[in-house]
């Protein structure tokens, strides 16, 4: 019996020619896009409304609330004017709140709020949005509701 042979008998050098064509291919579009590439203006993030601001400080400074200044401090220059100046004790457990809108986005800043073990495990600061893995809550509720971790998230994005 004759076998019958399919393809050609230079398959394997017009694979190896195809894939060199290809790779060479590729490379030039590489090397055109990053030399005629555009550069985008980065769209900066939308300044969240003075209104969601101002309850995010609200709450930062609330010791019922957020009571963040427990652990951490944060400059009297750093707040809106309408706000009460005397900031009273501060803590400095964990990092300052100065500056933090530089050193993290808005979506990072509502992640630390909300939970920050999911950046950080061996943290100690509370999660204010979730009850995952917290044993006997003294409510059976998140310390913060969502609008009020957007407004801290908000507020804390606007230190510069």
């Amino acid at each position: 019996m004759k076998r019958r042979m399919t393809g050609s008998v230079h398959a394997p050098t017009h694979r190896w020619v195809t894939r060199k064509f290809t790779s060479a291919c590729l490379g030039a579009w590489l090397l055109h896009s990053m030399l005629h590439a555009q550069t985008l203006p980065r769209t900066p993030e939308p300044a969240p409304s003075a209104a969601l601001v101002e309850a995010g400080f609200k709450t930062i400074l609330d010791r019922q609330l957020g009571n963040c200044l427990t652990c951490h401090a944060l400059s009297a220059a750093n707040h809106p004017q309408h706000l009460p100046k005397a900031l009273g004790q501060q803590g400095n457990f964990g990092p300052s709140l100065d500056g933090v809108g530089t050193r993290h986005s808005p979506a990072a800043l509502l992640q630390w709020v909300t939970d920050a073990r999911k950046i950080k495990p061996d943290t100690l600061m509370p999660p204010y949005g979730s009850l995952e893995g917290v044993h006997q809550p003294n409510a059976a509720r998140p310390l913060l509701e969502p609008e009020q971790l957007q407004a801290v998230a908000a507020a804390l994005s606007t230190l510069r």
